[in-house]
């Protein structure tokens, strides 16, 4: 069993090897201090340095993350816009089609019931309409005359001299 006497003795050598460490690491200070004056200054502009740097790179990341937000919300505002557009050119197609549509039904009603003969054309002098008088007039169905030349369809013939009339389109 270990004596009483050996642990005192070797417990006193640590405490006194601990005050010689402690008086070692402040006579190296001392020295450093002594050997460069501005070691210490340069440690509190380094701590300095460092703050900034770490200031500096948290608001780079507060940029970079509030851009990324608004280049986000700016995507989604732009293709909700353009969903916008191309549904109100959309609907405004489909109200000129159906415009379009209700006018050439009223015109065709309208010139259906005229007495005389009806015959309308294209640009290009081609049958596009006639009416039930148009149709007992040059025996042409208008089904059949649609798309035909007029002067195909409808021979217009001098009284007098019993010639065939030019094109009056």
């Amino acid at each position: 069993a270990p004596s009483t006497h050996n642990t005192d003795d070797y417990l006193r050598m640590y405490r006194q090897m601990v005050r010689i460490r402690a008086f070692e690491d402040q006579a190296n200070q001392l020295y450093l201090s002594a050997k460069m004056p501005g070691l210490t200054h340069m440690y509190s502009g380094e701590e300095a340095l460092l703050t900034a740097r770490a200031a500096m790179a948290k608001r780079s990341y507060q940029i970079a993350l509030w851009s990324g937000i608004l280049a986000a919300l700016a995507g989604i505002a732009l293709a909700l816009a353009a969903m916008y557009f191309y549904r109100r050119d959309v609907q405004t197609r489909e109200r000129a089609r159906l415009d379009l549509h209700n006018q050439k039904e009223w015109f065709s009603t309208t010139l259906s019931s005229i007495g005389d003969a009806v015959i309308v054309t294209d640009p290009d002098g081609r049958v596009s309409f006639m009416n039930e008088v148009a149709q007992t007039l040059t025996g042409w169905s208008p089904a059949d005359a649609v798309g035909h030349p007029l002067v195909e369809v409808f021979n217009i013939i001098n009284e007098e001299t019993r010639l065939r009339v030019a094109d009056p389109v």
